[in-house]
C-alpha cells in the first residue's frame, strides 16, 4: 500500500472508532466533529465510483467485451460502497 492509502485508510478508521465510541457512550456533543472525516472519504469514494460506474458497463473502457459479470460486479461493489455510506450518515445524525 502506498503512504497515501495508509493514511487515508487510518483517517477513516480512527474517525468511524471515535463516532462510534461516542454513539455508545451517548455523547452526542462530538459525533459532527469525529465523523466528519469518514464522511468526506465515504463520499467522495461513493461519487468517484458513481461517476465511473459507465465504464465498466457493456461497451465501456474498462469492459470492451460486453461482460456482464464485470458491471454486475461494479454495482454490487457500488452498492457497499451506498451501504457503508448509509451506515456511517446513520452513526453521525441517527
Amino acid at each position: 500500500m502506498k503512504t497515501f492509502q495508509v493514511v487515508l485508510l487510518s483517517v477513516l478508521g480512527i474517525s468511524l472508532l471515535l463516532t462510534a465510541a461516542f454513539r455508545i457512550l451517548n455523547i452526542t456533543d462530538y459525533l459532527l466533529i469525529t465523523g466528519a472525516p469518514a464522511l468526506i472519504i465515504l463520499c467522495l469514494i461513493f461519487l468517484g465510483h458513481f461517476v465511473t460506474l459507465d465504464e465498466e458497463l457493456s461497451g465501456g473502457w474498462s469492459n470492451p467485451d460486453g461482460s456482464k459479470k464485470i458491471a454486475a460486479l461494479s454495482i454490487g461493489e457500488l452498492v457497499i460502497k451506498f451501504l457503508v455510506l448509509v451506515f456511517c450518515l446513520w452513526l453521525v445524525f441517527g
